[in-house]
């Protein structure tokens, strides 16, 4: 049983099939390295081998190729395949955050999630603009990161008395 993110590389035995539950999603693994997240939608990304997802409402099975990603909306119980860019579904575990067309609203869930930094959205409905952007968080710390998306975006993180931090539409 999954809740969360997780990344597993597992050996292929036939005679033992590795399953992850997560959110009403069966994933079989057949030897491979893959990502699973759960969330508002449960995602499993392929880097190699193989995978068959299921579904605790559907009896389709989905077989996954490597670079693919199975994303199911539980809002719509439905499913949405696509190819993934480079290692951004799974590279969270070396440290690298990818803001993908981000909201200022998913931009400051990430780092919250990333750093364990609470982030509040002042005037939510004036920012404006999405984010694209890439993080390699062991080599710049948390304040350099926000230096760089302020840099680029509408708005401006600034550090509260209790260690959090508000953002603000830029003056």
């Amino acid at each position: 049983e999954l809740v969360g993110e997780a990344f597993f590389e597992i050996a292929k035995n036939p005679k033992k099939p590795f399953i992850v539950n997560a959110d009403g999603i069966q994933t079989r693994v057949l030897g491979t390295s893959f990502n699973i997240k759960t969330g508002k939608e449960v995602s499993v990304s392929l880097v190699e081998g193989s995978v068959e997802v299921t579904s605790s409402t559907s009896s389709d099975t989905i077989q996954l190729q490597p670079k693919e990603q199975l994303i199911f909306q539980k809002s719509e119980h439905r499913f949405y395949k696509n190819i993934f860019d480079k290692d951004a579904p799974y590279a969270w575990k070396d440290g690298i955050i990818y803001f993908q067309k981000a909201s200022v609203n998913e931009v400051a869930n990430k780092l919250e999630n990333h750093y364990g930094v609470k982030f509040s959205i002042k005037d939510e409905n004036a920012h404006k603009g999405t984010l694209v952007h890439r993080c390699d968080t062991k080599k710049i710390s948390l304040e350099k990161v926000l230096e760089n998306i302020s840099t680029v975006m509408d708005y401006q993180f600034l550090i509260q008395a209790d260690g959090s931090y508000s953002i603000e539409i830029k003056d």
